[in-house]
């Protein structure tokens, strides 16, 4: 037997399960995360923030060689992007099926990926899958899901897996040569799922150190740095690599802790599909039963795990807001701590006899959580798809704008909606991320060019009307007056609106599509 095993069974360690409940545990847990999954089915677009920008720009990177309309405006130049998972994924997916069709299937997996390495994790130190990984469902549906950081969301459920694999295998040069080749693949899914699992694998070995697993420190430290740290080179030097090109023309904040505030919404996050109140009442019930198995006995955690979690904990506590250009980091690893702690939950005898209540808490929570999810991604996809069968009327190549009467929640969240025209009319958004992804602009398209720009107001229409369009070299390539001139140099305005809210002056624009929540503009091209 080994230290591993030795660690996570004692003597006192649960007994083995009753035969009905080993039979019907495969089957619960299946059907919880079936469950929890319908909404990325059902709603294929209820995904909104960055995601249609991550769709289109993968279209680009599939399209691009067959498309005229797509080359005037766009080029691809692959090298150092760490946030790639997307497009490894649906570029060979999408030579089979449509865009929106392959990125549905991603999502799933992405989502899938962190009860998946939960389950994994579980298996390796508790040796078994027990019905606590059925409650990692109440995790699926947080601010990364909401807001569109699907790489990430991806990458974390898969640093989790390859962490469940890290523990698996012996310390040795089998395992790091393993890795060495792992690694990358990680990075370039997403280079935070590759710190994390960094973070993660390092907690764990300290944890196994001082549990008397790795000898004598000065062995266990040689190890650690002239071994192990040997899977961590390639990335980092690719990382510091990629720095000048992710920071270029960023409108986030660099760096910044983000204040005590930060922290009660990191804490939140996992559980806030845009839903404050409902997020509260499920982060309050889900730790609150925890908190009492644990402290009644009824739940125990596997010693293998205490180090790790505890080093998760504090990660959530200390991460900065924003750091090296990439924002809303505090938010992102919120579901790592309670990720680790059901992973290595075993329910002890005492909790076995009150498994029913447990499982009757688990599943009020998730039929909140679910109400909440089905109802928000179902309006976002119906939000989506209207802009999407909107912008299907333009002609191809059309360049769109996009503007809006206030930058409200709901605008925040549909601020890249209006890329859909580049995947439905081969179209160019001004918008578009490009400084963080292979896609860049031609030439030609780099005067018209702000990516991560907000919606315009009215008043920058108005401004940028009298003005000529701009023809100066931009020092960093990202230009701030892209709108100026746009009569001249914009074929659409996608402009989102609210009942009463102001509209821009349609001496430029004439009506072509009108929903509740925006309308779309053709541009009368070369108007003064």
């Amino acid at each position: 037997m080994s230290s591993l095993d030795t660690s996570c069974r004692t003597a006192r360690g649960p007994l083995p399960a009753a035969p009905a409940l080993t039979r019907a545990r495969p089957l619960v847990i299946g059907l919880v995360l079936a469950v929890a999954l319908l909404p990325m089915l059902l709603y294929p677009l209820g995904i909104s923030g960055d995601y249609p920008n991550h769709l289109a720009r993968v279209w680009i990177e599939h399209r691009l060689a067959a498309s005229d309309a797509l080359r005037e405006n766009f080029v691809v130049d692959w090298g150092i992007y760490p946030d790639l998972a997307m497009d490894l994924f649906m570029r060979p997916l999408m030579t089979l099926t449509d865009p929106y069709t392959a990125g549905a299937l991603f999502n799933v997996l992405a989502v899938a990926m962190l009860p998946l390495g939960v389950a994994l994790l579980s298996r390796v130190t508790t040796g078994r899958v027990g019905l606590s990984v059925a409650a990692s469902a109440l995790l699926l549906y947080g601010k990364p899901l909401a807001w569109g950081f699907i790489n990430f969301v991806f990458t974390a459920g898969l640093a989790l897996c390859l962490f469940a694999l890290w523990v698996r295998m012996r310390p040795g040069w089998p395992r790091t040569a393993l890795f060495v080749l792992l690694m990358p693949v990680l990075f370039f899914s997403h280079v935070l799922g590759f710190l994390l699992f960094g973070y993660l694998m390092l907690a764990y070995e300290i944890g196994r150190f001082a549990a008397g697993e790795r000898g004598r420190l000065t062995a266990f430290l040689r190890g650690l740095v002239l071994r192990d740290g040997l899977t961590a080179v390639l990335p980092l030097a690719l990382f510091v690599a990629s720095l000048r090109d992710r920071l270029s023309g960023l409108e986030t904040e660099i760096s910044g802790f983000g204040g005590l505030a930060s922290r009660g919404q990191a804490l939140v996050a996992p559980f806030d599909f845009d839903n404050g109140i409902a997020a509260v009442l499920v982060l309050a019930g889900c730790y609150l039963t925890l908190l009492v198995a644990f402290r009644r006995g009824w739940l125990t955690l596997t010693p293998a795990l205490r180090p790790v979690f505890w080093a998760s904990v504090a990660l959530v506590l200390v991460v900065p807001a924003a750091f090296s250009g990439i924002s809303f980091l505090h938010i992102r690893f919120g579901a790592i701590p309670a990720a680790i702690l059901l992973a290595g939950a075993t329910l002890t005898p005492a909790g076995r006899a009150r498994a029913l209540p447990l499982g009757a808490v688990l599943i009020g929570l998730l039929a909140v959580q679910q109400v909440v999810v089905h109802e928000r991604m179902s309006f976002l996809d119906r939000a989506q798809s209207e802009v999407r069968a909107a912008v299907s009327v333009l002609p191809e190549g059309a360049r769109v704008l996009v503007g809006a009467d206030e930058v409200t929640p709901f605008v925040y969240r549909m601020n890249h909606a209006p890329a859909f025209a580049v995947i439905e009319a081969d179209g160019y958004v001004a918008n578009l991320f490009t400084n963080t992804s292979p896609v860049g602009v031609t030439e030609r398209a780099q005067p018209l060019h702000r990516p991560q720009a907000w919606p315009l107001s009215a008043e920058e229409l108005a401004e940028g009307a009298r003005r000529a369009p701009s023809t100066s070299e931009a020092p960093n390539g990202i230009h701030d007056d892209y709108f100026h001139g746009w009569p001249r140099t914009f074929d659409a305005l996608v402009w989102f609106t609210t009942p009463g809210g102001t509209l821009p002056d349609e001496t430029h624009l004439r009506e072509i599509e009108r929903h509740e929540t925006f309308r779309l503009y053709a541009v009368a091209r070369g108007t003064e």
